[in-house]
């Protein structure tokens, strides 16, 4: 809901230096909130299907996280809850699994081989607004497989 709120303000670019920072940080934003929030909807379906595991201590065991490697791959987490991805939905789910690596801290990739693939396909890429109604389609479906009410409408 916030990033849908605050993505209009991607739109404008304003006239001076800081207006321009405004922009970028807003996409940034965006982004990045659209990613936590697919990212923590798959975990939340795997919680609800009790596909996590706690150890002896009531720590979660990280094998049973997901997300490949890095825990953050949207891809490998609909697979791991079997959810079904559309061509654009997977594109998008692409872009966003890695901000959801980095941004929370970095202005850009940690990895060197991220840092390239970011200046090649620019993972920062926003459609607005079909990438946040390809978002909440995902949120609404994992719900669904979650069987808890949706938020959104």
């Amino acid at each position: 809901m916030v990033a849908d709120a605050i993505s209009e303000n991607v739109k404008d670019r304003g006239l001076t230096e800081e207006g321009l920072l405004k922009s970028v940080g807003f996409l940034k934003t965006t982004t990045l909130l659209l990613a936590l929030c697919v990212e923590n909807s798959f975990k939340g379906v795997k919680a609800a299907n009790k596909l996590f595991k706690v150890d002896a201590k009531g720590s979660l065991e990280r094998k049973t996280r997901g997300g490949g490697a890095s825990g953050h791959s949207l891809i490998k987490l609909a697979e791991e809850i079997e959810f079904s991805l559309s061509e654009s939905e997977i594109t998008l789910l692409d872009r966003l699994s890695e901000i959801g690596i980095w941004a929370g801290k970095y202005h850009v990739p940690i990895h060197e081989n991220a840092f390239v693939k970011m200046c090649q396909d620019n993972p920062k890429l926003l459609k607005l607004p079909s990438d946040l109604h390809l978002v909440k389609n995902i949120l609404n479906r994992a719900t669904k497989l979650a069987k808890v009410p949706a938020v959104l409408s």
